[in-house]
């Protein structure tokens, strides 16, 4: 009799109990998942800042593949990315229409023709500052639209582009930054910095 006692105190658990307990962990899984993590705006600039750095590394990738030296017209709202024409280049002078040869002499920086995306636009609420070779960009001057833009950074076709930063911020959100910049030779890098509020 004492055998059977204690051979059913040490019963396990039944069928339904062991569903419950699951039910309610995967309930509060599922609560942890869904519930905002107060970074979203965060991650929205870091992924933009990547798709930046993204970009840069494939216009020097093609300034070197199709010898060609390039450039990025910035107005804090926009990346514009150029093509330089030198007309010292008798081949190219002797190619190009009268039309664009006389747009040219005026502005060396002409519309990018490559395959790469030309234009990289900012929705609010981001937008961004630089520094170019350690000086800070006027992004108040306007493209002139006789001249047309003008580069402000150069991708050559040496594999060596301009140092820069861009410092990449959202409008309501003070306290991140995304940091993308380039020491002129080596891999462009892209970096989330938090502030103290």
């Amino acid at each position: 009799m004492p055998l059977e006692l204690k051979a059913q105190r040490q019963r396990g658990f039944t069928l339904l109990e062991v569903m419950v307990v699951l039910m309610i962990i995967g309930l509060m899984i599922g609560m942890a998942t869904l519930s905002p993590s107060g970074n979203e705006k965060q991650e929205e600039a870091l992924a933009l800042g990547l798709k930046i750095k993204s970009l840069m590394n494939a216009y020097r990738e093609d300034a070197v593949f199709f010898n060609r030296d390039l450039g990025l017209a910035l107005d804090g709202e926009n990346l514009l990315l150029l093509e330089y024409y030198d007309l010292r280049d008798p081949a190219l002078a002797g190619s190009l229409e009268k039309e664009k040869l006389a747009k040219i002499k005026q502005n060396p920086w002409s519309d990018y023709s490559g395959k790469l995306e030309s234009e990289t636009a900012l929705e609010e609420p981001f937008y961004y500052t630089a520094e170019v070779e350690g000086e800070e960009v006027d992004l108040a001057v306007e493209f002139d639209e006789k001249k047309g833009p003008e580069a402000k950074m150069g991708f050559l076709a040496s594999d060596e582009y301009t140092p820069f930063k861009i410092f990449l911020a959202n409008r309501y959100d003070e306290t991140f930054q995304v940091v993308i910049q380039g020491n002129g030779l080596g891999q462009i890098t892209s970096e989330l910095i938090r502030y103290e509020e």
